[in-house]
């Protein structure tokens, strides 16, 4: 067991402050409880691989651009429950049927840096599906990396048989040192096991995405012309 660590908090628009403020307010006699000794604790917030590129700090949404894989180069073994490991639906930040069919992923920014667009591609170079992130709703540039607000991110509560609490979820995207995406998904969870044991729990699970280069997709072509 390791020691607890700081609840997570995310960036909060005017409408979702009151139902956020509220959640975290649950937080409180739950962290007091474990803070003194009573209940569960278990985090898993380890750094990415060794042998994997460093993420960079990126200044500009057009670090970003470029063609990359859509299936990871690597994981890390389910720290924060279920990670989403293909890039497109990492972006879109929910599991899609297209999401897992798109070999390559093309991320464009516009000039001002204020949208991204993202296709996914098949083994074809054929467009599968689409998506525009605008900067603010959908995603912020901020501590040299992306934050990508998907439908699932920010807090929100839950309730079972097992018992109740709050979640937290989170997804960064880094550009590496070697051009390739990092991405970080990380969960908090705090809440009464049974309705009665305090327990907080959470972890990071850090992705890899190899960019393809110009090589790359020329031999790729070559190929499908070849089955062609």
């Amino acid at each position: 067991m390791k020691t607890l660590k700081s609840i997570s908090v995310i960036r909060v628009t005017p409408r979702k402050k009151r139902g956020d403020a509220a959640k975290r307010v649950l937080l409180v006699p739950v962290v007091m409880t474990l803070l003194v000794g009573n209940g569960c604790v278990h985090f898993n917030d380890e750094s990415e691989p060794s042998s994997w590129p460093k993420p960079i700090s990126a200044t500009d949404t057009k670090q970003f651009e470029g063609i990359f894989k859509n299936q990871n180069a690597n994981a890390t073994a389910y720290r924060s429950g279920a990670p989403i490991t293909d890039l497109f639906d990492f972006i879109h930040g929910r599991r899609t049927t297209n999401g897992m069919r798109g070999t390559q992923v093309e991320i464009r920014a516009s000039k001002d840096g204020s949208t991204l667009d993202v296709r996914l591609l098949d083994g074809k170079g054929s467009e599968i599906d689409a998506t525009d992130l605008h900067r603010g709703s959908d995603f912020d540039l901020s501590s040299g990396a992306l934050t990508l607000y998907g439908p699932f991110s920010g807090y929100h509560s839950s309730s079972g048989n097992l018992g109740a609490g709050v979640e937290h979820h989170s997804a960064k995207l880094y550009v590496s040192s070697t051009r390739d995406l990092l991405g970080i998904q990380s969960s908090r969870n705090a809440g009464l096991l049974f309705y009665f044991v305090p327990m907080a729990m959470g972890g990071k699970d850090w992705i890899l995405w190899a960019k393809v280069n110009q090589e790359e997709r020329i031999q790729s072509a070559l190929k499908v012309g070849k089955a062609l």
